[in-house]
């Protein structure tokens, strides 16, 4: 090598350690700081988009009408639907990955990888079979176990193994579980709208009902949504401010508030907020 090559290798060293490569580096760094942004950004808008909808269902199938469209308590609520569709997106991604594995030969180490699983996951699904059919009832927790263990060994282990038969099987099993991703995560989604969410407490998002009293301004009050919402032996004419009985309240935004006269949410209705005056805990 000449002296002037490695003037230029040193040179080049140098301009890669040098400013230029510096701003490359923080370059990288402003990048990923804008990827990372707009990843938040995504979550949040998805959060809060899917606790809309979460309380706008539980507003139709109660009847309820329109709700305020802007709330904090959306975000929260929807966190538990966001997360199982990152989930999704997470196992669909390792679904993609195992695919395009298929298309490449196995090394030896898979190959040998590949037996020892074929091995392990043959013997417990073997082992497991003969405790189920032998076992008595009490008993058969292990091998169930065992069965629910090594059938993942013999899926992994078809995935290695190449030729025309191979091939079928781990497309078959690549479609079954892409199936049962979707049915999963619509599963959850729905029994989360349906039975999980209107019992979800105040605190994370929820319309569980939470009992309380309210100061209200009977001035703002017709003579029946007095009857409805005052103690029980209440002179027929009240004015001023009083105190209600006992409420459950579901929701709490924009200018109305949700309650209900009863914990089973039987019949909810809406109360302008400007009829309240204070909210005390229910039950005192």
């Amino acid at each position: 090598m000449t002296a002037n090559e490695t003037t230029n290798e040193k040179t080049s060293a140098d301009s890669a350690s040098g400013p230029a490569g510096a701003r490359t580096a923080l370059e990288h760094i402003i990048q990923g700081i804008k990827d990372l942004r707009d990843g938040l950004i995504v979550v949040t808008a998805s959060a809060y988009l899917l606790g809309y909808v979460s309380w706008a269902y539980f507003a139709w199938t109660h009847e309820l009408g329109l709700i305020p469209a802007l709330d904090a308590q959306y975000f929260l609520a929807g966190i538990f639907p966001t997360l199982v569709i990152a989930a999704f997106c997470g196992l669909a991604w390792i679904v993609f990955l195992a695919a395009r594995s298929t298309m490449r030969p196995p090394s030896e180490k898979l190959k040998k990888l590949s037996w020892i699983l074929g091995v392990v996951g043959g013997v417990l699904v073997i082992a497991g079979l003969i405790g189920l059919m032998t076992l008595p009832t009490p008993l058969s927790i292990l091998p169930l176990v065992m069965v629910l263990t090594g059938t993942p060994f013999l899926i992994a282990e078809g995935f290695v193994e190449k030729g025309i038969w191979h091939k079928i099987y781990q497309w078959f099993q690549l479609f079954a579980l892409s199936i049962a991703l979707i049915l999963l995560a619509a599963i959850l989604i729905l029994k989360y709208a349906t039975e999980w969410f209107p019992n979800l407490p105040h605190e994370f998002g929820g319309p569980s009902a939470r009992l309380v009293q309210f100061d209200l301004d009977t001035a703002q009050l017709s003579k029946p949504t007095q009857t409805l919402l005052l103690p029980a032996g209440q002179p027929a004419e009240v004015s001023g401010v009083q105190r209600s009985r006992d409420l459950y309240l579901i929701f709490d935004g924009g200018d109305f508030v949700f309650v209900s006269t009863s914990a089973s949410k039987e019949r909810i209705f809406k109360i302008r907020k400007s009829a309240i005056d204070a909210v005390f805990s229910g039950g005192e």
